[in-house]
């Protein structure tokens, strides 16, 4: 019976894809709360004149 042998070390390219993922879902997520923010900020008659369903 063969011993056991050890696990391959994590390949650097992975690691670099699996950090670029993060990166992005985090830039979304800080873009998205300052959407927010700036949404629930925002005067609504700025947001929607009068009349903009007619266009």
């Amino acid at each position: 019976m063969a011993a056991p042998t050890e696990p391959e070390p994590r390949e650097p390219l992975r690691d670099h894809a699996r950090i670029r993922r993060q990166q992005i879902i985090g830039i979304l997520l800080v873009a998205a709360a300052i959407l927010v923010f700036t949404l629930l900020r925002a005067n609504w008659h700025d947001l929607f004149p009068q009349g903009w369903w007619r266009w």
